[in-house]
C-alpha cells in the first residue's frame, strides 16, 4: 500500500445523494391501480345490477285473471308472494295449444316492494298474448331473474372494494417508503 503524494488529492467531498425514484413509481402505481379498480367496479356493479333489476320492471300482475306478452322461445316464470299458497293456474297460449316445458330452479325476486318467489314456468311457443287463470288468486308473470346481472353486480362491487384497496395500500406503502428515506438523506 502507498501513501498518497501530493499529485493525488484525496476527496473529502460527500457522495452525491442517490434519486429515490422508487417510493414515487410505486405511489403513482397504486394511485392508478386504485381509481381504475373504483371506476371500473363501480360502473360493471351498477350496469349489472340494472339489468338484474329490469327483471321486476318486465313484470305484469295477474288479479285472478289476466295476460302477459311474451316472444317465441321466452322463458316465462310465474311468481307468487312470498308465504302464499301455490295456486292452480291455467295457462292458455295465443295459438290455443300448449305452453312449453319450463326449469325447475326456483326465483325470489323483489317486485312492487313485496318478494315473490317462482312456482312454475314456461318456454313461450309462440310470440303473442298468454292467457291465465288462477282462481281469484294473485301472481306475477316475467322473465326469470337475471343470474348475470346479480353475479355481474357482486363482482364489480367486490373488485371495487378490493382493487381498490389494494391499490390504496400500494399507495400508502410507497408514502411510507418516501418519508422514511427522506429522513434518513
Amino acid at each position: 500500500m502507498t501513501a498518497p503524494s501530493a499529485s493525488q488529492p484525496v476527496s473529502t467531498a460527500a457522495p452525491a445523494p442517490r434519486k429515490r425514484g422508487g417510493p414515487k413509481i410505486l405511489m403513482i402505481i397504486g394511485a392508478v391501480i386504485a381509481v381504475l379498480a373504483f371506476v371500473a367496479g363501480a360502473v360493471v356493479g351498477v350496469l349489472g345490477l340494472v339489468r338484474a333489476s329490469s327483471t321486476a320492471q318486465d313484470m305484469v300482475t295477474v288479479d285472478g285473471t289476466g295476460s302477459y306478452t311474451a316472444e317465441a322461445d321466452e322463458l316465462v316464470v310465474v311468481y307468487r308472494p312470498e308465504g302464499a299458497e301455490v295456486p292452480t293456474c291455467q295457462v292458455l297460449p295465443p295459438d290455443g295449444g300448449t305452453a312449453g316445458e319450463g326449469n325447475s330452479v326456483n326465483y325470489s325476486i323483489t317486485y312492487n316492494g313485496s318478494t315473490w318467489e317462482s312456482f312454475d314456468s314456461f318456454t313461450a311457443k309462440t310470440a303473442g298474448e298468454y292467457q291465465f287463470d288462477c282462481a281469484g288468486d294473485t301472481i306475477a308473470v316475467g322473465p326469470p331473474v337475471s343470474v348475470g346481472g346479480i353475479l355481474a353486480g357482486v363482482g364489480g362491487i367486490l373488485s371495487a372494494v378490493f382493487g381498490g384497496g389494494f391499490g390504496l395500500l400500494l399507495f400508502l406503502i410507497g408514502l411510507i417508503w418516501f418519508f422514511v428515506g427522506r429522513k434518513k438523506s
